[in-house]
């Protein structure tokens, strides 16, 4: 499982990478240009993306980094941002403007990464007691 996750943390670091290059060189739309609260916004998050990643590190490698409580809130974080950003996608856009096939393909594409992150961020926070022992 460890090669899982190690394998699992590069591709969150590269598509986390690419999620904030490519939208600074690539438009869909030429009309459609980044707002300054959707730049405001990545920069927010941008902390809790670095968190998610250092803790797939933390437990794809055995490291205890922090403290066990500071996981659990980056995890409940995490939590939080996913259902905001669901709740922002919903509100925004409809199902006519996008297309079926495009919300099924977030579907298929997205959510399994999401849980993985999550299934990972969970274990490192609250099931890895072995490795919190070792840390204290």
């Amino acid at each position: 499982w460890r090669m899982f996750w190690k394998t699992y943390f590069f591709l969150m670091v590269a598509i986390t990478i690419a999620g904030i290059l490519l939208p600074t060189f690539l438009s869909l739309d030429n009309s459609n240009e980044l707002s300054s609260s959707d730049v405001y916004e990545g920069f927010v998050l941008m902390p809790l993306y670095i968190a998610q990643l250092v803790g797939l590190f933390g437990y794809a490698y055995a490291r205890s980094i922090a403290t066990r409580r500071s996981w659990q809130l980056i995890f409940g974080a995490s939590i939080a941002e996913a259902l905001w950003m669901l709740y922002g996608f919903i509100s925004e856009v409809s199902l006519a403007e996008i297309g079926t096939m495009f919300v099924v393909g977030l579907g298929v594409t997205i959510v399994p990464l999401y849980l993985v992150l999550f299934m990972g961020l969970y274990a490192y926070a609250f099931r890895s007691p072995e490795l919190w022992t070792k840390a204290t």
